[in-house]
């Protein structure tokens, strides 16, 4: 199977933090779907050194970002300090037997993370990741003890998805 899509976009490095929203990446209607159906990621990042580090998260996309939950003190956060850049690959979880499940789609983001503390945004990534994930409801995240990580994409991968 080839890819079926792909879109890069490479904003000048002075653009970084204050004009990533110039850079949208579009997403077809066909990937949207798949994107709000899909409850399985993994979150990669980069020490100093290059070394990967790759770890499943839960996700919630919207208005073409991808927003997730952390704690503020762990490994993923020292990388991302170090190096906002992080790859971001989702798809259907392989433990599942159905027809969705046999044929490989996956949609890989790389993109550069912003670190929310507090307010709308916060508030808002927090109910959607609680509505979506009963993992949230049981363990709420809450200001000053969890950050919400956006990734402003700045390329896609679509692999299956048409």
């Amino acid at each position: 199977m080839k890819w079926e899509s792909f879109t890069i976009v490479y904003p000048p490095p002075e653009f970084h933090s204050q004009l990533l929203s110039d850079f949208m990446i579009e997403y077809s209607g066909t990937e949207k779907k798949f994107l709000q159906r899909m409850k399985y990621s993994i979150f990669a990042t980069s020490t100093k050194r290059g070394i990967s580090q790759a770890t499943p998260m839960d996700f919630y996309f919207n208005s073409g970002n991808f927003y997730f939950a952390t704690k503020p003190n762990n490994k993923k956060m020292r990388n991302i300090h170090d190096n906002p850049w992080v790859s971001i690959a989702i798809g259907p979880h392989r433990d599942s037997d159905t027809e969705e499940h046999r044929q490989p789609k996956t949609i890989s983001i790389q993109g550069i993370v912003e670190i929310i503390e507090d307010g709308m945004e916060f508030d808002i990534a927090s109910r959607e990741l609680s509505k979506k994930y009963g993992y949230f409801r049981a363990n709420p995240i809450r200001k000053h003890e969890s950050l919400i990580l956006k990734v402003v994409p700045r390329t896609k991968f679509s692999y299956g998805i048409k």
